[in-house]
């Protein structure tokens, strides 16, 4: 996930020319673990199937596996999507019971996100501020956002199977920041490089947009998509359409692999062990 979400975190303080690209990895890695050790949000995927350990550890399997797919294809998409469909997959080969209510939670905050960045950025482009250190201070609280945000995709897991939630949340937020400094690189150039002719100032608006409806979400207890935010800002305010669309198609088949996968693994464990 720390490779994956690289590009929402320093993307725009790259593209907007107020850090360099390893510098920016960096500083975003120490916030993303104070963010993960800070966040109340662990439990949501525990509860949205019971699964056993060997279901948790293929559901996070095909999981690293769509999203290490994804960032090859330079796709800024959902972790956490792909992470709840690949918790689905399981109880779908297995044909046991899920939790609906969780899901739907679950698909109501992946749709209202983009739909809250998309409709507000506008009022954020208009805030009068020097984009380069305020790109630097939005970089850093993205950090701490996705920190708070996504540690329950690998975390809810850890839980699931009976550690206790500081030591997973400590493991994952730890592994976040590894994936950062790593393989982060490829999609910070996507945000950063590929979207079109962006101004500073747009970027500037596109990053504090994306912080908004994530921490309003995680107040509630839940979470939503930092790419997916934060691209559906920049498409607002002129990112070009056919990055855009490139990537709102990778919103779509991205979560079906991970279903594909966690559902191929679990039928063939079935069958064979």
């Amino acid at each position: 996930m720390g490779h994956h979400y690289a590009g929402a975190v320093v993307g725009p303080a790259f593209g907007g020319g107020a850090v360099s690209l390893y510098r920016g990895l960096y500083m975003a890695s120490v916030f993303v673990v104070i963010g993960s050790l800070a966040t109340p949000v662990v439990g949501t995927y525990a509860s949205l199937a019971g699964l056993s350990t060997a279901g948790f550890f293929v559901a996070m399997l095909s999981a690293s596996i769509a999203t290490s797919i994804a960032t090859w294809l330079r796709i800024p998409t959902s972790t956490i999507q792909i992470y709840g469909f690949s918790i689905v997959g399981v109880p779908i080969s297995e044909r046991a019971s899920m939790d609906l209510g969780v899901l739907a939670r679950i698909a109501a905050s992946r749709i209202l996100a983009p739909l809250i960045a998309y409709t507000i950025s506008p009022a954020f482009y208009r805030i009068n501020l020097n984009p380069g250190r305020a790109l630097i201070t939005t970089m850093l609280l993205s950090a701490l956002a996705l920190g708070m945000n996504d540690v329950s995709n690998a975390a809810s897991s850890i839980v699931g199977m009976g550690h206790p939630e500081l030591l997973a949340k400590a493991y994952a937020g730890s592994l976040m920041a590894l994936g950062l400094i790593t393989w982060g690189r490829r999609l910070v150039r996507t945000i950063g490089g590929e979207m079109g002719a962006i101004s500073p100032r747009s970027y500037l608006a596109a990053h504090i947009t994306k912080i908004a409806p994530l921490l309003m979400l995680n107040t509630l207890g839940l979470n939503a998509s930092m790419n997916q935010t934060l691209v559906a800002a920049l498409a607002r305010l002129g990112a070009e359409r056919r990055v855009v669309m490139r990537i709102v198609a990778g919103w779509i088949y991205s979560p079906l692999i991970g279903l594909t996968i966690s559902f191929s693994i679990s039928s063939l464990a079935s069958i064979y062990l």
